[in-house]
């Protein structure tokens, strides 16, 4: 038993050497990607934080009824909860474009129609 683990070894050992530049080019070639990729995250996470803390209008609820008020708020808590991307956009929309996105929400009652009203109004500003 001693002897197969000795010429393992010593097998092991020669091929390092003849592989050792292999080795040391593949490794170079996997670490440059993951240096871009992480520089990448931390750039898209910065523009990500400076977006969450620019300006947001809320809808005035002095002038939505009650069921109104009520579809508002579920709207909101389904869009945050279930579409959170998509929560971020429409936080971003002029009060005006807020009421017209819970119109289309009344009216049609389907998150997936809401949530491309929302892009349809944030991407024509």
């Amino acid at each position: 038993m001693k002897r197969k683990l000795l010429k393992l070894n010593v097998g092991l050992k020669k091929s390092l050497k003849c592989n050792g530049k292999y080795v040391l080019l593949i490794s170079l070639v996997l670490a440059v990607p993951a240096t871009v990729v992480a520089a990448e995250d931390d750039y898209l996470n910065q523009l990500s934080a400076e977006a969450d803390n620019t300006y947001t209008q809320k809808i005035n609820k002095k002038s939505l009824d009650a069921a109104e008020e009520k579809q508002l708020s579920k709207m909101e808590k389904m869009l945050a909860n279930e579409r959170p991307t998509t929560y971020k956009f429409y936080k971003k929309l002029t009060t005006e474009n807020k009421e017209k996105v819970l119109k289309v929400h009344i009216s049609k009652n389907k998150l997936s129609i809401t949530s491309k009203a929302i892009m349809d109004l944030y991407l024509s500003n």
